[in-house]
């Protein structure tokens, strides 16, 4: 559908709201005004029925952070991006939603807010019978500037600047010129180009060149580079369970209307902060417990990433736990099956690709079911068994297929 609606949501209810309505087969803007709060944002329920809606957020409600993911294991290491980046960020991990780009060079940039504030305008959205197409940082809907380049634009009193494509930030107009002084300062002490400022608002900066672009409506400008944006944070836990907007038709729109404000309604219910807590208490005991099932003999869990890398670096004899992390993945369905078996130690070859477990059941069947779990993955070989005062003892050896 060539007609989109763009909301330019703030942080709080009472800060005010741009948005427009952009037709980009025809290049017209169809609509566009400013709300006066939140409040207001039902006025604009109309406009959402029958067309996608984009959605931007201040960036500084966010933290874009990168990460480097090691050659193996990098759908592992993705699931534990949280906990690599714990140290760069100020909040628990169970109180942050993560966002991460495609992987590049192992690579990858991740996009970081707060549950509370994404709940807050999934429920003003909701409220106003509004669903959402994408939700995306407004610094990164600017045009991506060249290599060694910023793009700034002047919105709202306030500066957004877009340095790569997943790379933004904003700054207060006082603060511009400490920025720029330090900016300048860093690339003179590193030896490298000062950054050139593509200027889509004017602006005047000492000591960095400006280069004035094509000045248009800030609200254009962000519409026409949303569809750019690698991030949108309507994944996860937030991701839509459906899109209706590619099945509206202007002749059932009383039908879709209702459908809209029933997924509405639903969305509604489940964003609450209660749930969320609670999701994120129950995630990490499920991280805790597996972390107690693999090593019984650890009593003490202070941060089970750190004491995850700890036993790795054991196991592994110091080098790289991506094959390690994969077979534990894949043994996780049997354990979870078979829960009277448990490892009371384990050891990982890594010139092998090697697991040797050790292993306790109450009974004979219950390796036996174990092994032929493991067997759909792996080759097993099983070693001597004894069994002492009800309890069966023995060795696992684990490869590949």
């Amino acid at each position: 559908m060539s007609e989109r609606l763009y909301l330019h949501l703030p942080a709080q209810p009472n800060q005010s709201c741009n948005w427009m309505v952009y037709n980009h087969a025809e290049q017209e803007i169809i609509a566009s005004g400013e709300l006066v709060n939140i409040q207001e944002l039902n006025r604009l329920k109309g406009h959402a029925l029958d067309k996608p809606v984009d959605v931007l957020i201040p960036t500084q409600t966010t933290s874009i952070l990168s990460a480097q993911l090691p050659e193996k294991g990098t759908r592992q290491a993705l699931k534990a991006l949280p906990f690599m980046l714990e140290d760069e960020l100020s909040e628990s991990v169970e109180q942050l939603h993560f966002c991460a780009t495609k992987v590049v060079n192992n690579q990858v940039d991740v996009c970081v807010v707060n549950h509370q504030q994404m709940q807050l305008w999934l429920s003003w959205l909701a409220d106003a019978q509004i669903q959402p197409n994408r939700i995306v940082p407004d610094a990164l809907a600017l045009p991506t500037p060249e290599m060694g380049c910023w793009s700034v634009l002047e919105i709202n009193g306030k500066y957004l600047i877009k340095t790569a494509k997943s790379k933004g930030m904003v700054i207060a107009p006082d603060w511009f010129p400490m920025v720029a002084q330090r900016t300048v300062k860093a690339a003179i002490n590193d030896e490298q180009p000062i950054p050139v400022i593509e200027a889509y608002s004017p602006l005047e900066v000492p000591m960095m060149s400006v280069e004035q672009q094509q000045l248009d409506l800030p609200m254009l400008l962000l519409a026409k580079g949303v569809d750019q944006v690698d991030i949108n944070l309507l994944s996860g836990v937030y991701a839509p369970k459906s899109d209706f907007s590619n099945y509206l038709l202007p002749w059932k729109k009383v039908a879709i209307a209702a459908s809209v404000c029933l997924g509405l309604a639903l969305v509604n219910k489940g964003v609450n902060q209660y749930h969320y807590n609670q999701q994120a208490q129950a995630y990490k005991e499920q991280a805790e417990a597996t972390y107690r099932q693999l090593f019984p003999q650890e009593k003490r869990i202070i941060g089970v990433k750190r004491q995850i890398d700890k036993k790795l670096s054991e196991l592994n004899g110091g080098n790289g736990g991506g094959q390690f992390l994969s077979m534990l993945e894949q043994l996780s369905q049997a354990f979870s099956q078979v829960k009277q078996l448990k490892p009371t130690g384990m050891r990982f070859d890594n010139k092998r690709n090697e697991l040797r477990l050790q292993v306790s059941a109450n009974s004979f069947a219950e390796v036996e079911a174990f092994q032929q779990l493991a067997a759909q993955n792996f080759k097993l070989k099983v070693g001597s068994m004894s069994q002492n005062d009800g309890l069966v003892t023995g060795t696992i050896t684990i490869t590949e297929l």
